[in-house]
């Protein structure tokens, strides 16, 4: 299993605001479509997010941010696919904290390593859970 400075150190990834890019700061980024990978279904709300910021993003660098799902293995599929790419920003991570601070405090190993291959851009969104149950229940 994990340790919990490994753990502290996913989540703290996961969750930081925006950091610099050497591609991000380059005033001709992008100059082609840019493809952002989630590691979940259509229409969960990883993807529903990451489909609104696209939108934006395309319409404010006038060029395609486009979305590919691969969903499956609690997001460890796209994951995985993001650290195997070419590193040049045309090729983005959409998730939510499963894949980069809780699936590595649950799997003992994992295709990847959050503090090693990924830099936060920004942080989005937080998206509440409830837990709920029948009034009627006892």
């Amino acid at each position: 299993m994990i340790n919990r400075r490994s753990a502290l150190l996913a989540s703290i990834a996961a969750s930081t605001g925006s950091l610099s890019s050497k591609v991000f700061a380059s005033p001709d980024y992008p100059n082609r479509p840019v493809r952002v990978l989630i590691g979940f279904p259509t229409g969960q709300a990883t993807d529903v997010l990451t489909r609104a910021v696209a939108s934006r993003l395309s319409t404010l660098y006038g060029q395609q941010f486009f979305i590919e799902n691969r969903p499956g293995a609690a997001g460890i599929i796209a994951t995985e696919m993001a650290t195997k790419v070419e590193p040049d920003g045309y090729t983005l991570l959409g998730s939510s904290s499963g894949p980069l601070a809780v699936n590595p405090s649950l799997y003992a190993k994992l295709p990847y390593d959050v503090a090693r291959d990924f830099v936060v851009v920004a942080g989005i969104a937080v998206v509440p859970y409830a837990v709920v149950v029948n009034p009627a229940s006892p």
